[in-house]
């Protein structure tokens, strides 16, 4: 995971911290970009070596969901 962790930093920190830092705007793309693969590969990482109870994340989500949607219905009247 620390290896993913740095291979999914390394583009970013390039594209969106140092190429811009010396004048270069062309490539400030490629950060969105990496962090949308390191997403991808961390996911597949998680299900994959079962690093993560899937379910347990799943109905952690669920709950929270539920609780966004409870604030905004009572924001909303």
């Amino acid at each position: 995971m620390f290896l993913v962790l740095v291979i999914g930093s390394v583009p970013g920190i390039i594209t969106s911290i140092a190429l811009p830092s010396i004048g270069i705007f062309t490539y400030d793309w490629g950060g969105f970009i990496s962090a949308f693969g390191w997403i991808g590969i961390m996911s597949y990482s998680v299900i994959k070596q079962n690093q993560m109870n899937v379910k347990t994340v799943y109905s952690e989500l669920l709950v929270v969901g539920m609780i966004l949607l409870m604030f905004i219905g009572f924001f909303a009247v």
